[in-house]
């Protein structure tokens, strides 16, 4: 008997990989939608900054009603005349700031703006008791899309305070004491504003750099006072139209740093969310608006003109107003 034995033929199976081709094409595919989804993706990350600074604005906006309803319905001025006590918010501590700004007003509504222990390091090393240098750590107080601007004074967010908190003296060339007298507009009472549902509270602040234009400004700087810097004293908000009798003169103006005189430099909104400004007005609710939309005029560089178009948001009647002069007396 004989056994026969028979060795396959079947060769090894081949796989057949891509060619240079067709990898190509994938790369180009893959190219092409990463193309057509990194526009969505930042225009929703911005959309959220936009959305978490609107939700700041408007717990900047319930803090102040809280300090208006403890203060018998007075808002809260741009700063105090006077050293005042600002408690913690659980009252556990409490430091005196000479002459504090708004953001240190409003801490106790906020649940703090600083650490208190860090306000004493600086004081004990300036020797300065107020509060204008100090970093803000509280994040209600600082806008996504500006979060170097960390310090009270060189704030992300200012104040309507030429209408709502001003302050400053009356009779700036000659200071008076006398009731009425002291301040330019201040005490402003949240009873006395008829339309504030038309009110800017708070913006997002450009600070003194407003006037220069875009390509001259310069960077950011928390611990210094360049008028030029970006953010520089960007706790005020100046509305579009400045004090002035014959559109030419500004120096009887409450504008930004240097008020009432011909260094002053006015503190416009900033278009940082896309081309529009996060507002929250008087009566709680939020809004993104151009600066046109607002009243502000801009020459073609980007820089703000003091002449803007109307003050009807920020005047507290729904209607244009200059806001007060520096002195009343001054021709």
């Amino acid at each position: 008997m004989s056994v026969s034995y028979s060795i396959s033929s079947r060769q090894p199976r081949r796989y057949r990989g891509f060619t240079l081709v067709e990898l190509l094409v994938v790369v180009g595919i893959i190219g092409l939608l990463m193309t057509m989804l990194l526009p969505a993706l930042s225009t929703s990350r911005e959309s959220a900054r936009s959305a978490q600074c609107q939700g700041n604005l408007r717990q900047l906006g319930l803090a102040l009603l809280q300090y208006a309803d403890s203060r018998d319905g007075v808002l809260p001025p741009l700063r105090a005349q006077e050293p005042v006590a600002i408690p913690f918010a659980n009252n556990n501590d409490r430091i005196v700031v000479h002459r504090p700004r708004w953001p240190t007003l409003l801490s106790p509504f906020t649940e703090g703006a600083f650490d208190f222990d860090r306000w004493r390091q600086l004081s004990a090393a300036t020797g300065k008791t107020d509060d204008e240098f100090v970093p803000v750590d509280n994040k209600v107080f600082v806008c996504p899309n500006a979060p170097e601007r960390t310090t009270v004074r060189n704030l992300g967010y200012g104040y309507n305070y030429q209408f709502l908190g001003n302050s400053r003296a009356k009779y700036f060339d000659s200071p008076s004491t006398l009731p009425g007298a002291e301040y330019a507009r201040f005490p402003v009472s949240l009873s006395g504003i008829p339309m504030t549902s038309r009110t800017v509270a708070f913006a997002d602040s450009l600070g003194s750099a407003g006037e220069w234009p875009t390509l001259e400004r310069l960077p950011y700087s928390g611990a210094e006072r360049l008028l030029q810097s970006v953010g520089n004293h960007g706790y005020t908000l100046d509305p579009p139209r400045s004090y002035t009798r014959d559109g030419v003169t500004f120096t009887n103006a409450h504008y930004g740093p240097n008020e009432c005189t011909a260094n002053s430099r006015m503190c416009p909104v900033e278009p940082r969310h896309r081309g529009r400004v996060n507002a929250v007005f008087l009566d709680g609710h939020t809004a993104s608006m151009t600066p046109e939309e607002l009243g502000y005029s801009l020459n073609n560089d980007g820089s703000f003109n003091r002449n803007g178009v109307s003050n009807k948001f920020f005047s507290g009647t729904g209607l244009d107003a200059q806001p007060a002069p520096c002195d009343p007396n001054r021709p």
